[in-house]
């Protein structure tokens, strides 16, 4: 993002990336931090979809925890 591959540094890099992409920059930043909140919800209603809870297996969820972590993390950082 903004030319930088590490996404928790210690700046915002959406400002960069807002005009390089030639938008707005309150508005990335703000669709940014509601994906990131969003994005948790969102894994854990496509995991218990019944044709992937039905499954029975151990992935999903895992990856429901890790998506939910990293969002967190985000979402810590964008505010």
């Amino acid at each position: 993002v903004g030319g930088e591959y590490d996404l928790f540094g210690m700046w915002n890099r959406w400002a960069k990336a807002a005009a390089e992409w030639e938008l707005d920059g309150d508005w990335l930043h703000a669709r940014v931090l509601e994906l990131a909140e969003r994005a948790p919800d969102a894994f854990r209603d496509a995991a218990l979809e019944p044709s992937i809870a039905n499954l029975g297996r151990r992935g999903p969820g895992r990856l429901v925890t890790a998506v939910a972590k990293r969002a967190a993390r985000c979402v810590r950082q964008l505010t």
